[in-house]
């Protein structure tokens, strides 16, 4: 499965972006789906090609590096309990995000469907709302799973 409990947190307390990189790293390197080139691997591609996406309701971020830094495929989702700063991927401008979904792509296997879920869930203010209106871990992690089932 692309997602697991283990792999999602609400309203996570994190300061930075790199604070966030690095809280990333640690949880996958523990379970050994990404390579210690991760962490610096991840920093310098949201430098060079930021992923911040401004929404009706949610900002989002979608933080991921390449494939040879990856053991598996996977989604590390956070809900923050304070925005970070990102850069807007279509403006430059920085944007406060509350809503990471970071990918870890091994292969291309799932790589599409997952990507065009992510995409529904942009366009659709209903999947925001479902994100904004939970309330503990295991509804958020419910919601999370339906969404990328």
């Amino acid at each position: 499965m692309i997602i697991e409990r283990e792999l999602i947190f609400f309203e996570k307390e994190i300061g930075t972006q790199n604070e966030l990189f690095k809280f990333m790293f640690d949880r996958l390197l523990e379970k050994n789906y990404v390579t210690k080139e991760y962490l610096p691997k991840i920093i310098e591609r949201e430098r060079k090609y930021p992923t911040g996406l401004q929404l009706e309701k949610v900002n989002v971020a979608i933080p991921h590096t390449d494939p040879d830094c990856s053991n598996v495929n996977k989604i590390i989702i956070i809900k923050l309990k304070q925005p970070i700063q990102f850069v807007n991927a279509e403006t430059g401008e920085k944007i406060g995000v509350s809503l990471i979904l970071g990918l870890i792509f091994k292969s291309g296997d799932n790589q599409m469907d997952i990507l065009k879920k992510i995409g529904e869930f942009l366009q659709e203010e209903k999947y925001q709302d479902e994100i904004l209106n939970c309330r503990g871990q295991n509804e958020f992690y419910t919601v999370m799973e339906k969404l990328f089932a």
